[in-house]
Formats: structure tokens, C-alpha cells, sequence
């Protein structure tokens, strides 16, 4: 009996030991990225997680651009640094990914905040595309306002819904609103693959599809119709991929943000307020004051000159202190009283 109850005990603190484990990994991690497609100069590891805080910079480091001093992360290598990717797509999911999610997977860890990564990385771009030639679109499926696309794309088109849906039903709100989001992405991967092409500026494409988790929380994670639209999507997504591809060469980072549970942070927007990328989260950002895009040139010169005139003073000082006070050194002439009396 003795024995039996150590073992019993044994058991009790195993179990309390992997459900707290496991309470551990659920509260850090954040949720996942989907590296579904990237250029063939950059190779991603799912095997150590990914801070949040770092996602904009490893985004933008496909992009070709210098990350952020202090931003380490060893899941992503770069093999080729001519031949970077033209332009980062993101898929924004509001429910965690399928357990049949094809691609590398990466955790992420802290508090996911996808508007601010937003925010971050076409900041980045803007800052470095002086001409304004760079493609910075965020696309809400369940808007349906998209002016900024259709000046790129021309007017997008009403795709005709799934042909086989068994478990959903359009006199559902929650259904018919996930089954016109699947519409709008199937039109914009039709948009995408006729009328974008790579013009060697850096493209930002944020695509948001929100009603995945209104459809669970109706009719349960594990339910037909939860399935059918996991389904649904992931051939969307699939049809979205495969035209960027074609419209890029290759050339481009498509992944997936998803959530792990309620910890996909999205802020709310007024209807008034403006519809620019600048103002998002910037006091959250840390960043430095503007300079005038003469300031490196000037500084430069300015820089320059002090070390030249500061060398040029201790040459001509060290030059005179060697001197020797002769009748031929300007010194002797200056200090003989002989010039005094042939004067």
C-alpha cells in the first residue's frame, strides 16, 4: 500500500507538472506564423519562437532592409543578398491556424498586435521609397470600402459564391459575412494575377480576413460548418499565394498572422479619423525626430572638414616646433636684431 501510494502520488505530481507546462507554453505564446511562400534568398525555421516585438524587422530583413539595433532572431537565414523579395503579403486570420497548415510554422511569442507591425514595416518602406513608387495596402475583406485598391487594381468585380457549401448556410449573418469575405479574396487573387507586376519597389500587402472566429464561437472550433470554412479559406488563401507568386516571380514573402485564442490585439477606428499608415501606434514606436534629406550631406562636409582642419593645425604646429632657428628660417628674421639696425 505503501508503494501504491508514492506511485499514486507520482502520478498526481506528473500530471500537475504537464498541465502546468502546458498553462505555460498557452499564456507565452501568442500565436503563429505561416511561411507559406519565400524568395529563394531567404530559408525560415520554426523551431525557436519569434518575439513579436521583432516581426516587423525579420518582415522587412526579406525585403532587403537593415533590422533594428538590438533585433536578433536565428530562424531566419539569408543565403543570397542580391536577390531579396519585392514584396511582403500577409494573410491577418482571427483564429488559430488548422493542424493541416502546409508551410514552416513559427511561434510567436508576447502580445500580437498586427496593426502595429503594420504600421512598423510600411513605415520602413516609406522611409525608404523617396519616390512614393512602393504599393503599401491594407485590406479589410469585411470593410468593403477600398478606394486605395482600386486605384491600383481598377474596380473589383462580385465573385459568385462557393458553388458546394453543406454545413454553411447565407441565412446565417455570420456565415453569409464569412462567405463574402471568401468572395472578396477570390476577386483580389483574380486582381492580383492580371493586373500587378513587379516593379522593383518594395510592395506591402496586408490582407485581413475577420470572420473565422465569429463563425466558431456560432457553431462550436470543432464543428462541420468550422471545418467546411477552414476549408473554404485555406483554398482562398492557396488561389491568393499562387497569384502573387505569378505576379512577383517568385520574388515575395506570403505568410499567415494567426492567433492563438483572444490574444490578436485589434484596435478600434473612428469613421472620422484618417486613413493613413503614419498615425498608427506611432507613440508606441520609439522613433527618432524627421531630418531635413540635406542633413546627411551637410554633416558630411562639415564632419570632413574638422578632421582635415584639426589634422592640418597639428601638421603646421609640429612642423614649426621642429623648425631649425637659422639665418635662412622666417624665425631668426623675425627675432635678429640685426634687420633693427640695418634699418
Amino acid at each position: 500500500m505503501i508503494w501504491k501510494r508514492k506511485g499514486d502520488c507520482f502520478d498526481i505530481m506528473s500530471y500537475i507538472i504537464s498541465y502546468f507546462l502546458a498553462f505555460l507554453i498557452t499564456v507565452s505564446r501568442a500565436g503563429e506564423l505561416l511561411v507559406q511562400h519565400a524568395p529563394k534568398s531567404t530559408t525560415f525555421s520554426g523551431e525557436n519562437p519569434l518575439d513579436t516585438r521583432n516581426l516587423h524587422d525579420v518582415l522587412i530583413a526579406t525585403l532587403g532592409f537593415t533590422a533594428s539595433k538590438g533585433a536578433s532572431w536565428d530562424g531566419l537565414v539569408v543565403s543570397d543578398p542580391f536577390h531579396f523579395a519585392e514584396a511582403v503579403v500577409m494573410v491577418v486570420r482571427d483564429a488559430p491556424l488548422p493542424p493541416d497548415a502546409q508551410g514552416t510554422v513559427v511561434p510567436l511569442r508576447g502580445a500580437l498586435d498586427e496593426e502595429a507591425v503594420w504600421a512598423r514595416v510600411s513605415r520602413r518602406v516609406m522611409e525608404r521609397d523617396s519616390a512614393g513608387a512602393s504599393k503599401l495596402l491594407r485590406i479589410d475583406l469585411a470593410d468593403g470600402k477600398w478606394e486605395a485598391l482600386e486605384d491600383v487594381l481598377g474596380s473589383l468585380d462580385s465573385a459568385s459564391p462557393p458553388p458546394l457549401l453543406a454545413e454553411l448556410s447565407l441565412n446565417v449573418t455570420e456565415d453569409r459575412q464569412f462567405v463574402e469575405q471568401l468572395m472578396a479574396l477570390q476577386e483580389l487573387a483574380h486582381k492580383v494575377r492580371s493586373g500587378v507586376s513587379a516593379d522593383g519597389a518594395p510592395d506591402v500587402w496586408w490582407v485581413q480576413l475577420p470572420g473565422l472566429r465569429p463563425l466558431a464561437d456560432l457553431h462550436g472550433r470543432d464543428s462541420p460548418a468550422t471545418e467546411e470554412a477552414e476549408q473554404l479559406a485555406a483554398a482562398a488563401v492557396r488561389a491568393l499565394q499562387k497569384s502573387f507568386v505569378h505576379a512577383y516571380h517568385s520574388r515575395v514573402l506570403f505568410g499567415t498572422l494567426a492567433s492563438a485564442g483572444d490574444n490578436l490585439v485589434r484596435r478600434s477606428r473612428s469613421l472620422m479619423a484618417d486613413d493613413t499608415v503614419a498615425t498608427t501606434a506611432e507613440d508606441d514606436l520609439n522613433l527618432s525626430k524627421d531630418y531635413d534629406e540635406n542633413y546627411p550631406v551637410i554633416f558630411n562636409i562639415l564632419f570632413w572638414f574638422n578632421i582635415a582642419f584639426f589634422y592640418s593645425v597639428i601638421a603646421v604646429a609640429v612642423f614649426i616646433a621642429d623648425m631649425d632657428p637659422g639665418r635662412d628660417s622666417i624665425i631668426y628674421r623675425m627675432t635678429s636684431n640685426r634687420m633693427k639696425k640695418d634699418n
